[in-house]
């Protein structure tokens, strides 16, 4: 069992319960960052072309625009709460 303290300071957000979920949506913003980089072949931009380069940045803005709208409709239909504040 993993047990402990973490403190997260703020000059902007005074609710605990806000400051905890603004932490934790970093978290997804970072792993969003990281499925770039892994599941969508990011890490390296290797096409012939400029064309094809372009459609390879396309197709991959369009996915976080979808990963974005899941995360959204996810925290607006109160998701999150269950899984993530009970860790």
């Amino acid at each position: 069992m993993n047990s402990g303290y973490f403190v997260l300071l703020s000059n902007e957000i005074k609710d605990p319960i806000d400051a905890l979920r603004t932490y934790r949506s970093r978290d997804v913003i970072e792993k969003a960052f990281g499925n770039l980089k892994e599941r969508l072949n990011m890490r390296r931009e290797s096409v012939a072309s400029e064309e094809n380069l372009e459609g390879k940045l396309f197709i991959q803005f369009v996915v976080l625009i979808y990963l974005s709208y899941i995360k959204k409709a996810m925290d607006e239909n109160d998701l999150y709460i269950n899984c993530c504040l009970s860790n």
